[in-house]
């Protein structure tokens, strides 16, 4: 069975893979330009490979911790781990976002590309997202510029205690919708620069396949004009 929606949560994911095996999750999106955007979300278990390839051998040196979420955590005073952790669950029942926190400074949270990043204090943490030229005014939080830094994120502001985590959620929340547009954007381009190569009597429909928050241009299909985007 194949589900097709706008969107999911995680929890329509563990209601699935305890209900079946055999049911297949895939997300879409419509972006300007027409462009359809198709992710699998959930893959049946029957799907999978069975081949399985040997393990990497480990490059962890002896005594170097593992870089998990209870190593960021340990870093910081309980009152900010539980602010975190409720921050936590908000950004990851946004559609499409991944967690890493296999990292040794911060954790980040990306769908096509991170857009957010945790770095833990005594005191609390440091939050740095994506933004645009200016910064999201947003009551209750202070907005730091850290353009200068060159750290890949504009913008900063702090998580202190759990009256902070509605307002950085806010701020949280604006950077992910900013990298789902810019996403939108960039394939539009795409699409422009296909049809500036030469006329065409059809029309481009870009047709993107990812997995796990990946999304992979696999080509442009052609569309009758006048038909609505779609798959032929």
């Amino acid at each position: 069975m194949v589900i097709v929606a706008a969107g999911y949560t995680k929890y329509d994911s563990y209601a699935v893979n305890q209900l079946s095996p055999n049911i297949e999750l895939l997300r879409y999106r419509r972006y300007s330009e027409g462009v359809v955007v198709v992710e699998s979300v959930l893959e049946p278990v029957g799907t999978a490979p069975s081949k399985v390839a040997p393990p990497a051998p480990s490059t962890k040196l002896e005594g170097e911790p593992t870089y998990d979420l209870e190593y960021h955590l340990a870093k910081t005073s309980e009152g900010v781990r539980t602010a975190f952790l409720d921050l936590r669950d908000r950004i990851l029942a946004l559609d499409g976002v991944e967690e890493r926190v296999n990292q040794k400074v911060q954790i980040t949270y990306r769908t096509t590309k991170s857009f957010v990043a945790f770095d833990f204090k005594k005191a609390g943490v440091n939050v740095q997202f994506k933004g645009g030229e200016a910064p999201p005014s947003i009551e209750g939080v202070e907005i730091k510029d850290i353009r200068s830094y060159q750290w890949g994120y504009p913008w900063m502001c702090h998580l202190q205690s759990s009256d902070d985590v509605d307002p950085v959620f806010e701020v949280v929340k604006s950077a992910y919708v900013l990298e789902q547009w810019s996403c939108g954007a960039a394939i539009g381009r795409q699409v422009e620069g296909e049809r500036s190569r030469g006329p065409a009597p059809s029309r481009l429909v870009p047709v993107v396949v990812g997995a796990g928050g990946r999304l992979r241009v696999y080509g442009l299909l052609r569309c009758a004009e006048g038909l609505g985007p779609g798959l032929r």
